[in-house]
């Protein structure tokens, strides 16, 4: 096993993908906690080549799944992207496919045993965009573990404005907002949370944050 972030099933999955396809990697939650080891996600999120026939590495997502005894399912498809549900013995997880239609800003990927790892320059710019799309708190809080791993949240709006020129501070804030508000009275909030929307206040600053940590030691689920 790679790392506690994939069991054997999920680390299988992986590797069958990357074997269909030289420019499969692993991204999103997953691939995120395989480089920082702050969550621990049972969903996979597969990139490959823009333009790319996705239908060769969704097969073997399939065949793999099939020899471990589990069922592939397909739930949503579209233009360079296919959703599978597997279920079986080891849970049920959903397996997105797709073709990265943005431009990389590291070509080359991650070895993280055998699993090739989207950089963390690059999921930290894909956080912003995915933030600004559909403004969940857990984006903001992966952005403070990133930064707390020595990448600052508000170097990201350069890397982020290469992959989409639509991004920036004053974006950002306003796609933040609405997740971000204090808590109620009474009610106790995480530090999580609270550096979440320190990170987004900094961020329509253009700033970083004051406060870093040295060391990633947190776990959210």
């Amino acid at each position: 096993m790679t790392s506690p972030a994939l069991d054997d099933f999920h680390e299988r999955v992986v590797l069958a993908a990357q074997s269909a396809s030289p420019t499969v990697r692993l991204v999103g939650g997953t691939g995120l906690s395989l480089l920082l080891g702050h969550l621990v996600s049972k969903d996979l999120d597969l990139f490959c080549a823009p333009r790319e026939d996705i239908g060769v590495v969704v097969r073997a997502v399939v065949a793999s799944a099939d020899a471990a005894g589990a069922v592939a399912t397909p739930v949503r498809t579209g233009p360079g992207f296919q959703r599978l549900e597997l279920g079986g013995v080891h849970g049920t997880m959903r397996v997105d496919v797709a073709a990265d239609t943005a431009e990389r800003l590291e070509p080359v990927p991650l070895l993280v045993g055998l699993v090739r790892a989207e950089t963390l320059r690059d999921q930290r710019a894909n956080k912003l965009i995915a933030l600004l799309g559909r403004s969940k708190l857990r984006d903001l809080v992966d952005l403070f573990f990133i930064e707390n791993a020595g990448c600052p949240a508000v170097e990201l709006f350069v890397d982020a404005v290469a992959k989409d020129g639509g991004n920036g501070p004053g974006v950002v804030r306003v796609g933040a907002r609405p997740n971000c508000d204090p808590p109620a009275p009474g009610s106790r909030g995480g530090a999580g949370p609270r550096r979440a929307r320190a990170l987004s206040r900094s961020a329509s600053a253009g700033r970083p944050c004051a406060r870093r940590s040295s060391a990633v030691t947190a776990t959210r689920r």
